[in-house]
């Protein structure tokens, strides 16, 4: 699953740097709800630079081989606490690649906001989205009681992207 969040996120970005004037914004479904607009991000989550690129590609790096390693050590995870480990590694990889290669992050997706925090979301892409939504749902997995954990543990995923 992993490898499959590392594709879909390199093939997005690949279009959005191919057919996405930079900095342009194109609004999907004629309104404001949903734009695409190429840009890069040299930075952390939305666009902040409180440490520097190098570092923030070292700290991927190490995100991602510290996740693989636990992942290898455990011998079974059950599917639905699995999925969240692949989408945070997936994603963090993801963007890794754009760090070692471009030194930011190719962002293209923007969304409306209720304007009582600000008008958009922060532009983000598909890698964003993945590490988001898997850490969302490892926090709610690991409210679970452990009874239901050993219910589901017959049931588990390959997180290590050979699907």
């Amino acid at each position: 699953m992993a490898a499959g969040i590392i594709v879909l996120d390199q093939f997005t970005k690949l279009i959005a740097r191919q057919y996405l004037p930079y900095g342009d914004v194109i609004r999907l479904f004629d309104g404001d709800l949903i734009w695409l607009v190429f840009v890069l991000n040299p930075g952390t989550a939305f666009g902040v630079r409180i440490i520097p690129p190098f570092f923030l590609a070292i700290f991927a790096f190490a995100a991602a081989v510290g996740l693989g390693i636990f992942l290898y050590r455990q011998p079974s995870i059950p599917r639905w606490r699995g999925i969240p480990f692949a989408l945070i590694m997936g994603g963090a990889i993801g963007n890794l690649i754009d760090r070692l290669t471009m030194g930011k992050v190719v962002d293209f997706i923007s969304v409306d906001m209720p304007d009582f925090i600000m008008t958009r979301w922060p532009v983000f892409n598909v890698a964003d989205s993945a590490v988001s939504v898997g850490i969302v749902w490892l926090l709610i997995v690991s409210f679970i009681s452990k009874d239901d954990v050993q219910a589901e543990a017959g049931e588990s995923v390959d997180v290590s992207g050979s699907d």
